[in-house]
């Protein structure tokens, strides 16, 4: 039955509603929606300071989701199952967050590559859910100009990461604000 309830859209919100289950994962999971919504807000408004502290910011930052989403693989123990990745996607969240550190201002081909597979990989997540939508009579349209977005920035940006990368930063900060109010709005589903 809980499997059926992860095929709805996505394995990541049937695990968000069990990981904001308890008062810490919650108050941890707002403030990682309070980060995300910050580091939006500077990345539209305020590029040129963001664009210089964007190693140590996004490194740091996907550490702490990536530590985040492992401490809630172990708390709802998705590991035990096949069908999910979440505490694999916790790991490299934190190998790939301390690698962005460790190049420092280097890191701006990393960065752009690093963001444009995420890219490619959320907009098959979002041609899965739908693809699924279609299939299942249900609203689609939204999901698949999502896909097409997601796609398009994130081809751009594995084309030419470096040039592509400062660009983005906007793009990046209205991604990051809407995926905290997503959150905020799968959690009160």
């Amino acid at each position: 039955m809980e499997r059926e309830q992860a095929s709805d859209t996505s394995t990541w919100k049937f695990y968000s509603r069990h990981t904001f289950g308890t008062p810490f994962s919650k108050a941890l999971g707002y403030f990682i929606v309070t980060v995300l919504l910050i580091v939006g807000f500077l990345c539209l408004f305020f590029v040129d300071f963001i664009y210089k502290l964007l190693p140590y910011t996004m490194g740091s930052l996907m550490i702490a989701i990536g530590a985040s989403t492992v401490f809630c693989a172990v708390i709802t123990k998705e590991y035990k199952s096949l069908d999910t990745k979440l505490s694999s996607t916790g790991i490299l969240l934190i190998v790939i967050g301390i690698s962005i550190i460790v190049h420092g201002n280097r890191a701006d081909g990393l960065i752009g590559v690093i963001w444009g597979i995420f890219g490619l990989i959320e907009g098959t997540e979002s041609l899965n859910v739908a693809i699924y939508n279609i299939t299942h009579k249900k609203k689609w349209l939204a999901d698949m100009l999502q896909t097409m977005l997601q796609i398009t920035l994130a081809l751009l940006l594995l084309v030419d990461p470096v040039t592509k990368l400062y660009p983005h930063m906007r793009i990046l900060g209205m991604e990051h604000m809407a995926l905290a109010i997503h959150i905020v709005r799968l959690n009160r589903a």
